[in-house]
């Protein structure tokens, strides 16, 4: 949002050195009509991304504030504190110096890899699940950094390389989105790995791979599945076995996904209201302040609360998509797509989710879900976004 109030103000001082020139009648030049449509247009993508930007952390603050009504005093005002947080780096993000972004993108990626290999040896183990380090007080989730670190350095490549990609090159990208799938499927974060590994094979797709190659990799995946599925941990194959039949196992395995059920068909098409939430006041429903948060949404207003954020989200990723089509540079247009897709497949997977589609996975919700490292990223994505927006402006 400051960005973009930033990037109209210096537009703004240019126009004022550039004084608009009429004609004898007192009419606009056609040119200059033409100028100023193109500028509109090409501002039109930032100011929507901020607005709904807004609109998506005043929405999280409403619902947190429901949630935490039912958990410890300090939860609402470390969500705050979070948001403001991630504001403050969007803004500096968006402020750097391009360099920051494409010259430093392998250390990013280094980085990234490095605090994963460190979560296997100095780890917090939470619910079985090996995916924190501790910095003081602080918790970090390092596979959250790669939703960012991996596809900046992907894109970085690529604009170097020669499109389309040949086989070894192909083989190269390969690597650097494989690396830290496994490692972070390994802690187990399956859903964090899918996403990363998604991110890039769609960045490797728009660079120009061929239908052939994409055929040959579809045919791959297919013939692997007996593979990959026996890697899976007993309780992943057990989510997956269940989410067939949730009632098979209600008080086990089908907890989660028969209580998220139950909240969202409760909550009607105008919802329950503002705390009013039955699931969460009888503690039921599991995890409603983090990757289940989209379940107390839907009780609370319903479906149209409900689509309401799902429409505030696509627009989001369709403005971002908008910006990555009129970018000039390779590296803008790749980076921002995978934004782009990131926001768009965490929301698909995380609602997915709570509504039984899928298995459970813990994927949290952009911008809703509590958590520090889900709320940095979302802004660190978001400077990016207008940083470069900016620069291919200008």
């Amino acid at each position: 949002m400051i960005s973009s109030i930033f990037i109209l103000m210096n537009t703004e001082t240019r126009m004022s050195k550039n004084p608009i020139k009429q004609e004898s009648s007192g009419t606009l030049s056609l040119d200059v009509l033409l100028r100023m449509k193109k500028h509109s247009i090409s501002l039109a993508p930032a100011h929507i991304s901020a607005f709904c930007t807004l609109l998506l952390l005043l929405l999280s603050c409403i619902f947190q504030y429901s949630a935490s009504t039912h958990l410890h005093n300090h939860h609402f005002t470390n969500h705050l504190l979070r948001i403001l947080a991630a504001m403050f780096v969007a803004f500096l993000v968006s402020k750097v110096s391009p360099k920051w972004f494409k010259n430093l993108s392998f250390l990013y990626y280094l980085i990234g890899v490095g605090l994963l290999i460190l979560v296997h040896f100095k780890g917090l183990t939470i619910k079985g699940a090996s995916r924190w380090l501790a910095i003081g007080p602080i918790r970090v989730e390092p596979s959250e950094f790669m939703k960012i670190a991996c596809p900046l350095y992907m894109a970085h490549c690529l604009s170097y390389l020669k499109l389309p990609l040949h086989l070894s090159h192909f083989l190269f990208c390969a690597n650097i989105i494989l690396v830290p799938f496994f490692l972070i499927a390994k802690q187990p974060d399956l859903g964090t790995g899918i996403i990363v590994l998604s991110i890039g094979l769609l960045q490797i797709f728009i660079s120009g791979l061929s239908y052939r190659s994409i055929a040959s990799l579809l045919l791959i995946f297919i013939a692997s599945i007996p593979l990959l599925w026996n890697l899976l941990h007993t309780y992943q194959q057990n989510r997956i076995l269940t989410l067939l039949d949730p009632s098979s196992d209600p008080l086990g395995t089908g907890y989660h996904i028969m209580q998220s059920k139950i909240a969202i068909g409760s909550g009607g098409i105008w919802g329950k209201g503002l705390l009013g939430s039955t699931q969460v006041f009888y503690q039921f429903l599991p995890e409603f302040h983090t990757d289940f948060i989209f379940a107390l949404i839907s009780e609370e207003s319903g479906l149209f609360g409900a689509s309401l954020i799902l429409f505030l989200l696509c627009t989001l990723c369709m403005s971002i998509l908008v910006m990555a089509l009129q970018a000039k540079s390779i590296f803008a247009k790749l980076m921002l797509s995978a934004i782009a897709f990131y926001f768009f497949i965490c929301s698909c997977i995380n609602t997915a989710m709570v509504c039984g589609i899928i298995p459970v996975v813990g994927v949290p919700l952009p911008f809703f879900s509590y958590g520090g490292s889900n709320l940095m990223v979302c802004g660190v994505a978001l400077g990016i976004v207008w940083h470069l927006h900016r620069i291919e402006y200008d």
